[in-house]
């Protein structure tokens, strides 16, 4: 499918997110690299948890007092399991102070942050039959 028209396909737009076959996707990569962020280590392979955007704005809406609340208690939750902080880089959908792309993969401590989205948009080539 079309990538969808309300979604901007700059991953520097804080409206952008990934989409497949029309639908908006977060992924959550996670890697055995990953130390000090344990909720990001899985095991011994690198792992992608992709959940349908809609998800995330149903139950853990930014407009909604509980949906805040429920990232808070969440993010709680990663901060004492992972015996660190929540990086910077977990924001909210939409705000404009956020990328989606940047809570895909987080850099442990100490580690330089990604600058730029790891994923590219190629575009749908249609193949000419000889004539």
């Amino acid at each position: 499918m079309d990538w969808p028209s309300n979604v901007p396909i700059d991953p520097e737009d804080s409206l952008w997110s990934f989409c497949f076959d029309g639908v908006q996707l977060f992924i959550n990569m996670s890697c055995p690299g990953h130390v000090t962020l344990k909720s990001r280590n899985l095991g011994a392979y690198i792992t992608f948890v992709i959940n349908p955007r809609e998800n995330f704005d149903l139950i853990a809406n930014r407009n909604s007092r509980k949906g805040i609340r429920v990232r808070q208690t969440i993010r709680k939750r990663v901060e004492r399991y992972n015996a660190a902080p929540v990086p910077d880089a977990l924001g909210f959908f939409g705000s404009h102070s956020n990328l989606e792309w940047r809570q895909y993969q987080l850099a442990e401590e100490h580690s330089p942050p990604k600058t730029i989205c790891p994923f590219r948009m190629r575009t749908r080539t249609r193949e000419v039959e000889p004539s």
